[in-house]
């Protein structure tokens, strides 16, 4: 109960506006409604109210009563009998809109049960393929995990069937013919100029390893990891393949089945929590292989008569394995390893090479540097390549540098001239027009032609001059790039020796040889290189003095010599495929000899600063060097025949299994994809009350024209308005904010688009739609925008048409 003072009764202020008792003689609380004015709370009491007699849903608060408007039909409410009765046409009227709205809440509330009821029916089904397909998903994943567990014991049965053909067809051989009669020293040196030539081979613009690839290669292959914390202090441990956590079965089975150079525990790719993690290089980029020769391609194979001391088998190549439970568990375990970190600051050097001893002071690197890798007789054909070629590099790069300074000059020059030569004529044009005499008398004429005359044959002498005088550097910039690249090349196998020296320091001889054999496997070095270092390491084979000088830097070795008898080797070392190499290269150096004494033989003493420029890319040999071929089936039977089986070798068996277990991932993977689609069309595994009326919007749009604009509301995505008529294009109002929303109040669903395009100075724009119930058809009705960049739009669809709108809308 609310009281009120004497003096505010009738003063001309509102306090009652539920009944207006304080207000009966002013008009001060009519135009109050049912519950109170906006803003009013419906806690207060409310007080009697006045019912329309004709219109039962029309009830007035007595404050309205005898205020001079007519509110009811009847006009009952103002007692003075001012108000007509206009009942039957408004009653008329309300009937027709109230039948209208019956039948709209008919159509729309059937079709609602009926998609309702369709769409339980769907969940209901849907869910259970989804149980289906998850059965499938765990039956094939138990598949999976088997087949991992078979492909781990094959991978192992097959490497240790690998590592024995490895030792017995590969080591032995090269062992017994080749490395054994070598020291350790020897073997050091060998193994250097091995990294050295692969360093040459292996170069290209792309490939900027720091360390011996091959030899770390060749490590695996021979049970020898080493560590990578620190490039100049690595220490070898020599692992079986039923050690350190499977470490050894994982990296040769990288480089054997699936192509790549991996030798550390970092380049493995390992999984966690199903995610992969990409490789990371020792201490430079991961190398793909890239072989010349192709593993399933049959070359033929050494005729038994031809001079070769190599076996050959004509085993199968691929390992079928056998089915006997290999005890051994892999674990993967990561280690953390450092990388050298040695910047290229010289683009024109191979990257690492130069700065690695400009930038750090290692008495260490140095000395190897010099003695081992730079200082031997196999360098010297290198170094004298490197010394000749930069002062001619230095020559060609002025030349073309004054060329290019010299046609700059010229080309203004010749501007200047085209601008006087402008600047001239058009004094005479001025002058010309400045003669207003119509006849001239032909002495001017003829002095006008000489003048022209004069001109074009100057013209004709200065472009004569100007042929004469252009050179083109192309032809000097592509040798100047070939030069470089050969450099680098020389630079590479550099980095590549010192790589070596380092990693082989303190190795067993036994090691050594494995070493020694797994390196030419991996490699792409061939018997006529091989048949050049021993030259270089063994003082015994000896070079000829009396040849300190020729074209070719082999030729101080030809004819090829075997050991003295009662030395090493018992008078046939180097080995008969070695020998014969060696004359296959000394015919060359016969052959080769009509082109001695060229500008740049390498016994060329002239100065070389003042030979002329070539005008051509040198031919290989020059300064005498020759940059080493790759080894082929076809330059190289011997270690082809040698190598080519292990190399190829495969296990059939592990290809079946991986080919099985992927197609089982594949479907497990597309198995996932059908689920989250069923998930998806379906809203999800947990229905919420609107989830049935929403999936019948889903994915649809809805256009209403209003004004001057064309609105576009679709469920799902986004919000647009358009100038009227228009296609594409328009005003984004936002993006779809998934779900729908009930206005308690109204019963009228509720969808929301939000941050659209940002209004000039104001808001993000966004639009709602707000949906009640409208028979068979989901249809927009109208659009307008209440607040500055907020959009409101009206929607009817049979969603909307259910009990509790009957007993708000129809039942009263």
């Amino acid at each position: 109960m609310k009281t009120i003072a004497d003096n505010r009764i009738n003063d001309g202020y509102c306090d009652c506006p539920f009944d207006g008792l304080d207000e009966t003689q002013t008009d001060a609380c009519s135009g109050s409604t049912i519950g109170g004015w906006p803003g009013i709370s419906e806690q207060y009491e409310r007080s009697p109210t006045f019912q329309c007699p004709q219109q039962r849903n029309k009830i007035l608060p007595v404050s309205r009563l005898n205020d001079g408007v007519c509110d009811c039909c009847d006009g009952v409410d103002e007692s003075n009998g001012n108000c007509p009765d206009v009942c039957d046409e408004v009653l008329a009227a309300e009937r027709a809109e109230r039948a209208a709205l019956e039948q709209k809440f008919s159509a729309g509330s059937h079709r609602r049960i009926t998609d309702l009821s369709k769409y339980k029916a769907l969940v209901k089904n849907t869910l259970q393929q989804i149980r289906t397909n998850e059965d499938d998903m765990t039956s094939k994943q138990h598949q999976v995990n088997r087949l991992t567990e078979d492909i781990i014991n094959e991978q192992s049965l097959f490497l240790k069937h690998r590592r024995n053909e490895f030792q017995t067809k590969v080591v032995d051989v090269l062992s017994n013919s080749l490395l054994r009669p070598l020291t350790e020293e020897e073997l050091v040196r060998f193994l250097t100029a091995v990294c050295q030539i692969a360093g040459e081979i292996d170069y290209n613009d792309s490939n900027t390893a720091t360390t011996c690839v091959l030899l770390r290669l060749g490590g695996v292959e021979a049970g020898i990891v080493w560590n990578d914390e620190d490039y100049t202090n690595a220490t070898a441990e020599r692992l079986s393949l039923e050690q350190n956590d499977g470490l050894l079965v994982q990296l040769i089975d990288e480089n054997v089945h699936n192509n790549k150079k991996v030798w550390s525990q970092n380049q493995l790719t390992t999984k966690e929590e199903g995610e992969e993690e990409s490789r990371r290089r020792l201490d430079d980029r991961y190398h793909d292989v890239d072989d010349d020769d192709d593993d399933d391609e049959d070359f033929d194979e050494i005729d038994d008569d031809d001079p070769d001391i190599y076996d050959d088998d004509d085993d199968d190549d691929d390992y079928d394995g056998d089915d006997d439970e290999y005890d051994e568990q892999m674990e993967e375990k990561r280690r953390k390893r450092k990388k050298i970190n040695i910047k290229n600051n010289d683009d024109n050097s191979i990257p690492y090479y130069d700065t690695l001893f400009n930038n750090n002071n290692n008495n260490l690197l140095q000395s190897i540097r010099t003695d081992q890798v730079e200082g031997t007789l196999f360098s010297q054909s290198r170094l004298q390549f490197l010394s000749n070629t930069n002062a001619l590099i230095q020559r060609i790069e002025k030349t073309i540098a004054d060329t290019n300074t010299a046609k700059k000059e010229k080309e203004e020059q010749q501007q200047q001239q085209q601008e006087q030569k402008e600047d001239n004529e058009n004094d005479e044009t001025k002058k010309d027009d400045a003669d207003t005499s119509k006849d001239s008398d032909d002495d001017n004429v003829a002095e006008e032609e000489k003048k022209q005359e004069e001109e074009k044959k100057q013209e004709e002498e200065t472009q004569t001059e100007d042929n004469e005088d252009d050179f083109d550097t192309t032809q000097l910039e592509q040798i100047l790039s070939d030069l470089k690249k050969r450099q680098k090349a020389i630079k590479h196998g550099f980095l590549y020796a010192l790589s070596a020296n380092i990693l082989l320091s303190n190795q067993l001889k036994d090691d050594l040889i494995d070493l020694a054999a797994a390196t030419l496997m991996h490699s792409q070095v061939h018997t006529e290189q091989v048949w050049y270092i021993l030259n270089t390491i063994l003082p015994e084979l000896g070079a000829d003095e009396n040849n300190t000088c020729a074209s070719s830097p082999f030729a101080k070795f030809c004819p090829p010599k075997l050991m003295p008898e009662g030395a090493r080797g018992g008078g046939n070392y180097p080995p008969v495929a070695i020998m014969e190499a060696g004359k296959a290269v000394c015919k060359r150096v016969i052959d080769e000899a009509a082109t001695a004494n060229t500008p740049y033989d390498a016994c060329n003493n002239d100065d070389n600063t003042t030979q002329d420029l070539p005008t051509t890319v040198l031919p290989d040999g020059s300064y005498g060097y020759y940059r080493p071929n790759a080894r082929t089936p076809e330059n190289d039977p011997a270690f082809h025949s040698l190598f080519h089986l292990l190399q190829s070798m495969t296990s059939a068996k592990k290809k079946e299994l991986e080919e099985r277990k992927q197609t089982l991932q594949d479907e497990i993977e597309s198995l996932e994809t059908k689920i989250k689609d069923l998930e998806t069309n379906i809203g999800g595994r947990k229905q919420n009350e609107f989830s049935g009326e929403y999936h019948y919007l889903r994915n649809q749009c809805f256009i209403v024209t209003a004004g001057k604009y064309d609105y576009e509301l679709c469920v799902d995505g986004k919000a647009t308005q358009r100038d009227k008529g228009t296609q594409g294009g328009g005003t984004n109002l936002g993006k779809f904010k998934e779900g729908m929303t009930i206005d308690k109040d109204t019963n009228r669903r509720v969808l929301k688009w939000t941050n659209g395009a940002k209004c000039w100075n104001g808001p993000a724009r966004s639009a709602t739609a707000y949906i009640t119930c409208g028979g068979e058809e989901t249809k927009l009705i109208s659009a307008e925008e209440p607040e500055t960049c907020t959009y409101a739009l009206q929607m009817e669809s049979h969603i909307a048409c259910d009990e509790d709108f009957f007993e708000r809308y129809i039942k009263q």
